[in-house]
């Protein structure tokens, strides 16, 4: 999932870094495979990578590395996109 920045003019094809991107594991994903695709996120300049675990792990992805989310709402940075990790649970089962 990707989350824009409505104050941006709407592309086609997206050119502006997404304010936030939020990966949802699948059975067939390799840890290996997504840390690398997180970095290329992180390299094209988004600011929050978020991975879900659908069996109940959840992290922020940063500088290389997975940091567990916190279980209280926060904002994205830069943005007034509030996440709320409990709300967000409700839609994997």
């Amino acid at each position: 999932m990707t989350v824009l920045d409505r104050n941006l003019p709407v592309e086609q094809i997206i050119a502006r870094p997404p304010i936030a991107v939020i990966e949802i594991l699948s059975p067939e994903d390799s840890l290996n495979r997504m840390m690398v695709k997180l970095a290329d996120y992180e390299r094209m300049g988004i600011q929050t990578i978020l991975l879900l675990d659908p069996n109940g792990r959840h992290f922020r992805y940063c500088r290389g590395g997975l940091e567990s989310l916190p279980p209280q709402p926060f904002e994205f940075p830069g943005s007034a996109c509030r996440f709320d990790l409990a709300e967000i649970e409700k839609l994997l089962d």
